[in-house]
């Protein structure tokens, strides 16, 4: 399968609508308080988004398979299965194998969801990095894909920052010169036929 940055394949990142209560008073603490100016003038850029995932497995019969971290874990799912807008990121710029994406998701298969995330990013991005990012056998959902794009070579924050989808969404555009492309995970044009 040949790499298009606006396709679904194996390793993209997918970022799903922000939606409840707690998304919407972070991401508004995020637009009023984060040092980065690029945060705070563009929220209407990256407010849309919130929750991060990756496709790591196409199956025959359940279509694209994500990873995610979520409350309960680690889990996959079928992209079908996900409820709400998501839009589409590649960030790597290369299509993976359905090996490779095992690989990950084996390296990584008893992380726990770290609760604590959301208190450790904020002091990570209102200290400037000075309190670094806490690696541990824990992930939110920015960590786990901040790490799956590591795990294969081409990191979109550095060791020391706390992933943070706000920033994704910085540098992606800054990257790719667009912002995610909005998704249909029912047209079957789209989503195409197995890799």
């Amino acid at each position: 399968m040949n790499y298009h940055i606006n396709r679904i394949q194996l390793g993209s990142n997918l970022l799903h609508a922000r939606s409840g209560a707690l998304a919407n008073t972070l991401s508004t603490g995020i637009h009023i308080l984060d040092p980065e100016e690029w945060v705070r003038r563009n929220y209407e850029v990256w407010c849309h988004y919130w929750h991060m995932s990756q496709v790591v497995k196409y199956d025959p019969t359940h279509g694209w398979i994500i990873d995610e971290a979520t409350g309960e874990g680690s889990r996959q799912i079928p992209l079908s299965e996900v409820k709400g807008r998501i839009y589409l990121a590649n960030w790597i710029p290369r299509p993976l194998t359905e090996e490779e994406c095992e690989r990950f998701v084996t390296f990584y298969k008893n992380c726990r969801y770290d609760y604590a995330a959301y208190i450790w990013t904020t002091a990570n991005r209102l200290s400037r990095g000075f309190i670094p990012r806490i690696m541990d056998n824990r992930q939110m959902c920015w960590e786990r894909n901040a790490d799956f794009n590591g795990f294969f070579g081409y990191p979109w924050c550095q060791p020391n920052e706390m992933p943070y989808m706000p920033l994704f969404v910085l540098r992606y555009i800054q990257q790719y010169n667009t912002l995610p492309l909005e998704i249909n995970t029912k047209d079957v044009n789209f989503l195409g036929g197995r890799p």
